[in-house]
């Protein structure tokens, strides 16, 4: 029976290649978003040698995950909403991992159905893509005056794909926003052979 992969193991840890541990740890998980994000970026600011995002205290925060904004509609109502990973005056991320090719082409069944509609690279992989983005921006737009406009929006295929855009907002106010620049990359085998552009500066 194949090992289940949506949560790796701690195996590898402290070797002379903590790279290649990580990349070898994570390439192929899939469809565990909510269990696997934290700890995959927890892993990757230890390989990067960056600080990790620091513990909840409340909902606000400058560094830390699920941070917690106040959208509020038209008509005035209001509605707490959470960022995956905020750092103030540097990025909004929002997480999402999408399902590998399926190994066999005659699986039946809804749960089977979803999986494919969420195979990375297919058309609806790109969609839900594009709406973590369209979810990221949005975050953006419901900070506080006062924490300023972070200058990216990072969505986050997670150990697979990366896309990474410097936004400005409209310039009489910060309701609005544009992408000015757009970067793509992976360094996972699963998804190697995608495209990464440049820019992301």
């Amino acid at each position: 029976m194949e090992a289940d992969r949506s949560v790796p193991d701690d195996s590898g840890a402290g070797t002379s290649d903590p790279i290649g541990t990580f990349i070898a740890r994570w390439d192929g998980t899939e469809q565990a978003e909510r269990a696997n994000y934290a700890r995959f970026l927890d892993e990757l600011c230890d390989v990067l040698a960056v600080p990790r995002p620091d513990p909840a205290a409340g909902p606000l925060g400058d560094y830390r995950y699920e941070r917690g904004v106040t959208h509020r509609e038209a008509d005035g109502a209001s509605t707490t909403r959470r960022i995956d990973l905020y750092k103030r005056g540097c990025f909004v991320l929002e997480a999402k991992q999408g399902a590998n090719a399926p190994k066999q082409a005659n699986l039946f069944g809804a749960a089977e159905a979803e999986r494919r509609a969420n195979v990375r690279r297919s058309p609806g992989w790109a969609q839900a893509m594009l709406k973590a983005k369209g979810q990221a921006e949005g975050y953006a737009r419901d900070l506080p005056a006062v924490e300023g406009w972070p200058p990216f929006v990072i969505v986050c295929d997670v150990a697979s794909a990366w896309t990474c855009m410097r936004i400005s907002p409209a310039p009489e106010s910060t309701t609005r926003s544009s992408p000015t620049a757009r970067a793509s990359a992976s360094i996972f085998p699963t998804f190697a052979s995608r495209r990464c552009g440049t820019g992301c500066g």
